[in-house]
């Protein structure tokens, strides 16, 4: 019998930049590229986020980490933090 590993829940903030080639994309403070599912369409490359959700086991984003988006909020530029 298959028992799917716990959930962890990921946060990342970063900017969304044109660097997707099947997902939208995240580029983490942390150095890291993320690529986004469920990311409402009317976030645009530039806009610094937030963003919570779930690592995707399975992914067609081709590249990054990909992460189900759960949450998302407007983040701080880092100069003014």
């Amino acid at each position: 019998m298959y028992v799917e590993p716990p959930v962890e829940e990921i946060v990342v903030i970063g900017t969304i930049t044109a660097e997707g080639v099947e997902c939208p994309a995240l580029s983490g403070e942390d150095g890291k590229l993320y690529t986004l599912t469920g990311l409402p369409r009317e976030v645009g490359v530039g806009e610094r986020l937030q963003i919570a959700g779930e690592r995707a086991l399975v992914s067609t984003c081709q590249q990054g980490i990909t992460i189900r988006v759960s949450r998302l909020t407007a983040a701080r530029a880092e100069a003014d933090q």
